[in-house]
């Protein structure tokens, strides 16, 4: 084992100066160097993290599209038997403030409506044989949304 001295003498055998701990100037610097390095790498990857939810901030921008998608259930007819066309509307609210939507429903129930502006909404559905439904509906920016009713089926008249 060597000893502090004949480190510190085989250092200045090749013109090296020690520190009190026993290492070079060279060492050191490479120390030094080293920890420049880790804060240049840690200063860039902060300002990456700062920078990055700012320049993709624009790809997070409300599109203003929305959509509904919907089943409509109904009373005393068994999902596996063939469901009754329903008509369903979203109209805005209030009436003539912008276009209104219309779709009927599959043979399964479903309707949608893929892409609606954002606005105040009346749903209406209706169906042959069924009570109306009606509902007051709000569609934000940038929503998809479900809707499931259960249409009640109409009193018998009576005669």
């Amino acid at each position: 084992m060597r000893s502090a001295a004949g480190e510190e003498a085989a250092a200045s055998d090749h013109g090296y100066r020690t520190w009190g701990c026993g290492c070079t100037f060279s060492d050191v610097y490479k120390t030094a160097a080293i920890n420049r390095n880790i804060k240049a790498i840690a200063l860039n990857a902060s300002l990456a993290a700062a920078i990055l939810p700012m320049g993709s901030s624009a790809s997070l921008a409300q599109s203003g599209a929305a959509s509904l998608h919907g089943w409509v259930a109904f009373e005393n007819v068994a999902y596996v038997d063939k469901q009754p066309r329903a008509k369903v509307v979203l109209q805005h609210d209030p009436p003539g403030s912008g276009p209104a939507y219309s779709t009927e429903t599959d043979e399964h129930g479903f309707f949608e409506f893929p892409h609606t502006s954002l606005s105040r909404f009346k749903l209406e559905i209706t169906a042959k044989g069924f009570q109306p439904y009606s509902a007051d509906v709000y569609i934000p920016s940038d929503f998809a949304g479900n809707w499931a009713v259960q249409l009640k089926a109409e009193a018998p008249k009576s005669q």
